[in-house]
């Protein structure tokens, strides 16, 4: 039997060509694009969002779907790369976009992948907006826009340098310094 595709407050998560295909992500990039739209407070001219992702090897293609469904419903993305989950918060707010994607399934084994939505202030979206969302995508209630009206893709690669102007800014480091600690990293390389 075939596992279901899972949609909760923190996005969807499927396995890669079973239940997660390309055109359910390209869906799901619609039904968020028409979310951050029709709830956008200042009506502003034209939104966008950033999307990241991590280095699963599907990721690539979910990336290229969501921001396909963003672009057709008319939201800017700004391609943020291979980027940390807290990196796509810290830029979407540093970029001033409506919202954000994160293609990642975590910690979940390497058949999975998933798409977190983050909205104007870094954090998932509550849980109303989630079901809001979550009935946009079954009900394909889609805000197309003509192709002249399209979302314009732009590349961003400034993630990592400002994470850590932000953490440093918020740290002693000579304090820290002084302490000598000895780090250990665990990069998950497989």
């Amino acid at each position: 039997m075939a596992e279901q595709l899972i949609i909760s407050v923190s996005g969807l998560r499927g396995i890669v060509g079973e239940n997660l295909t390309a055109s359910i992500a390209t869906d799901y990039g619609c039904a968020f694009g028409t979310f951050l739209k029709e709830n956008d407070a200042e009506k502003t001219e034209r939104l966008s969002a950033c999307i990241g992702r991590d280095s699963r090897p599907s990721g690539q293609k979910l990336w290229s779907a969501v921001a396909e469904g963003l672009c057709k419903v008319g939201v800017d993305v700004i391609d943020l790369g291979i980027v940390t989950t807290p990196g796509v918060g810290i830029m979407l707010r540093e970029l001033c976009c409506a919202g954000g994607v994160v293609v990642t399934a975590s910690h979940n084994p390497g058949k999975y992948n998933g798409i977190k939505l983050l909205l104007s202030d870094g954090v998932a979206p509550p849980s109303d907006a989630s079901e809001q969302i979550k009935q946009y995508f079954f009900d394909k209630h889609f805000g197309f826009v003509d192709s002249s009206d399209y979302g314009k893709v732009t590349a961003n690669e400034k993630t990592d340098t400002t994470h850590i102007a932000k953490v440093l800014a918020i740290v002693n480091r000579g304090a820290i310094a002084a302490k000598k600690f000895k780090i250990v990293l665990d990069s998950v390389l497989r």
